[in-house]
């Protein structure tokens, strides 16, 4: 984390392996909050983390903002920012978050923190006739343009959401009125995130900050982690965890068409570790098995052990050499932190006033239920089963992915159960070939013409019995 901060303004930039300039707010904060975490449990020294806080907040200061929020993309090593771009409200919940843990480790910069929170007006994005929170902004010379979608609740905009009635700008009835949209697997209902087993916005970043677990929307983020373990074992992946990542090809985020389910990424495990700790160490170990924590060359020669990189891809059987040192590294190890030291982070945060404030005015929070806990340890000790025959399952699954628009209506993609069945397409029809010998060989054929596919991720078949 601390060597990919810029040596001028103390910032990452959003993906250091291929662009060193480009920033945003999300990590803007993140890089206070780690700072200052680090110098709290002696990884650095407090004089170094003070001095990383106090370059970052003077180079912050100077940017100029629409409505006290900064305009996005910023550049790390650029300390003349301009005030045209967009404002993703999403990013500018981690930025305040981050910000308010690094005020409350190191109070003599507290009143410079909270001022640049106290400007950040919240009115402007709130829909006062629907009581919704708008997810997007765009920015022209300092003035805030046209809406966006709404945000939802089971996402990473919850930061957001949570800061803005804090400030005291929008009414607290806000949290019971954003949109939560339900998915049930494996017998869990639990609000969709984004797309699927939750890809899209991560759900639980709020739970760096704030104890969620007594909540209803921990307990949703808690029975999404059980969900994607259950997937994993049911489509017979090694490790699970899904989010959005950098994978072998780019980075692939909320509403990607074509997001990869074979890439797993070490990220959407780690903050299930206050929740399940035994079956995260058991993923942890089994990403380092499969290679995901092998050195990289941030410069192309010197091989650093920076940890767990950004993702793995399952059936490349590869991970991209990079991590992520404002993102996917700080939401690691902050939930770590939390983990391994009494809820470090929590609990800074939460002894901030405006905090408090927040905290008291939503009823999840103010009365976390706490007969959740015992199912957590329950799950945790147990771990999930998927009961299948004593040699091989009496079902498997079969997703066959990749429909594009290039030079073909249908372009259909391989089976993620490359041992189990081939995907084939030609002339209009989908043919899937079971592999084996003997009986257990077999071909199903389907034909596609004049069906479009194209707005679809992908096509899951469940099969039962022999060829």
């Amino acid at each position: 984390i601390m060597y990919y901060r810029h040596p001028v303004t103390g910032i990452y930039s959003a993906n250091p392996q291929s662009d060193k300039e480009m920033s945003k707010c999300d990590h803007v904060g993140m890089v206070f909050g780690c700072v200052a975490i680090g110098g709290k449990l002696g990884l650095i020294s407090d004089e170094e983390a003070k001095r990383e806080i106090g370059k970052a907040l003077s180079w912050l200061e100077k940017i100029p903002t629409a409505s006290g929020f900064p305009a996005e993309p910023i550049k790390a090593s650029d300390t003349t920012i301009g005030s045209t771009g967009w404002v993703a409200v999403a990013d500018m919940g981690w930025y305040p978050c981050g910000l308010i843990v690094a005020a409350e480790a190191y109070p003599e910069f507290k009143s410079r923190i909270m001022k640049l929170i106290d400007a950040m007006d919240w009115t402007k994005m709130y829909n006062a006739e629907r009581g919704y929170l708008k997810g997007v902004y765009a920015v022209e010379n300092g003035t805030l343009k046209a809406e966006g979608l709404d945000m939802i609740l089971a996402s990473d905009q919850r930061l957001a959401i949570f800061i803005s009635i804090a400030s005291g700008k929008v009414p607290a009835a806000v949290w019971d009125k954003m949109p939560r949209n339900y998915l049930e697997r494996y017998g869990e209902k639990y609000m969709k995130p984004g797309e699927g087993l939750g890809y899209g916005e991560q759900p639980w970043d709020m739970g760096y900050y704030i104890d969620e677990r007594g909540s209803g929307v921990g307990k949703s983020n808690a029975d999404l982690a059980w969900v994607q373990m259950h997937y994993a074992l049911d489509m017979w992946y090694p490790v699970w965890g899904w989010s959005n990542c950098l994978t072998l090809e780019r980075y692939m985020g909320f509403g990607d068409p074509d997001t990869s389910w074979s890439s797993v990424n070490p990220h959407a495990v780690a903050p299930a570790v206050v929740l399940y700790p035994n079956q995260v160490v058991k993923a942890f170990r089994k990403m380092e098995e499969l290679g995901v924590r092998g050195p990289i060359r941030p410069d192309g020669v010197t091989p650093k052990r920076f940890g767990l990189r950004a993702s793995y891809d399952v059936d490349k059987k590869k991970s991209p050499e990079a991590v992520l040192a404002g993102l996917d590294q700080p939401v690691i190890f902050m939930s770590l932190a939390n983990y391994l030291n009494d809820g470090i982070v929590w609990r800074l945060f939460r002894q901030n006033e405006m905090v408090g404030r927040g905290m008291g005015s939503i009823r999840e929070y103010a009365n976390p239920n706490k007969k959740y806990y015992k199912l957590y340890k329950e799950r945790d000790a147990k771990g999930p089963s998927i009961k299948y025959g004593p040699k091989e399952p009496a079902s498997k699954v079969i997703m066959a992915d990749d429909f594009t628009k290039e030079g073909s209506v249908n372009s259909l993609g391989g089976s993620r159960q490359a041992k189990f069945a081939r995907v084939n397409y030609a002339g209009g029809a989908a043919t899937i070939e079971f592999m084996g010998s003997g009986d257990d060989k077999g071909q199903f054929t389907e034909q596609l013409q004049g069906i479009d596919l194209t707005h679809h991720r992908l096509i899951k078949l469940k099969i039962k019995g022999r060829a």
